[in-house]
């Protein structure tokens, strides 16, 4: 089935120890945007706990924004960041028996490596030395194939994901959260979207078009208004009308 994820640990413990039991995937936070060792600690165990599978969730160092802000690091400034993340990360899943079993960019770092293939490339790089062979979640997009082909030279797996409660510009990227609109907060609209990500392979961008996406999982923002409602009744409707895995 298409699997369902959030970013945690990020903060929202109360909310965290709510969500996780509806997920099939946790990606979380490693310290540089949010979270700390010990929160840190504490998802994975709970992720264990619910049989939820772990994925680390690096981002810029920025806990101003929250990662939400583009940083223009250098390549020696941005290796050091994700090693340093996925270093700590990996050491707390040898710590709880858990398993980093795969890596989603958070943020502005996310974002700005859908825009900018040059930047893309160097992430990926930076993934394939110290991760090698773990799966990296991107956003699914009209057209990945630049991804994909980057990905495939350096013998990495791309898994791709659709968002249920953030929209879609015309060009397939995700509308900036400072735009009126750009979060869902209607469950109704939440839900609808998703069921035109799994079930159509699509999504209505903000100019009415239809985008043609193919999704292996969905995400909802821990954060965004409704949040635990939202994951609960997808959880409901993933488990009951969609068949067949993906991830």
């Amino acid at each position: 089935m298409v699997k369902l994820n959030c970013d945690l640990g990020e903060g929202l413990d109360a909310l965290d120890a709510q969500v996780m039991p509806f997920l099939q995937m946790a990606n979380i936070a490693c310290g540089a945007h949010a979270g700390d060792p010990q929160r840190l600690k504490k998802s994975l165990e709970l992720a264990k706990a619910h049989a939820v599978t772990c994925g680390a969730h690096p981002g810029y160092p920025d806990r101003d924004t929250m990662g939400r802000r583009s940083l223009a690091l250098s390549e020696s400034a941005l290796t050091d960041t994700l090693l340093s993340q996925l270093t700590l990360f990996q050491n707390l899943c040898h710590e709880t028996a858990t398993t980093m079993a795969y890596i989603k960019p958070h943020g502005a770092l996310y974002n700005d490596m859908m825009c900018d293939l040059h930047l893309f490339a160097r992430v990926m790089n930076i993934l394939a030395s110290h991760c090698p062979g773990i799966p990296v979640l991107i956003q699914a997009m009209p057209s990945n194939q630049e991804h994909l082909q980057i990905a495939t030279q350096l013998g990495q797996t791309l898994w791709f994901e659709g968002f249920a409660d953030r929209a879609y510009s015309p060009s397939g990227r995700l509308e900036a959260r400072s735009k009126p609109g750009a979060v869902h907060t209607d469950i109704g609209i939440i839900v609808k979207q998703a069921r035109e990500l799994t079930e159509n392979g699509r999504v209505r961008a903000t100019n009415g078009n239809w985008l043609e996406i193919e999704v292996d999982t969905l995400c909802v923002h821990s954060d965004t208004q409704n949040a635990l409602t939202a994951v609960k009744q997808l959880h409901h409707y993933l488990d009951t009308h969609i068949e067949g895995p993906r991830v």
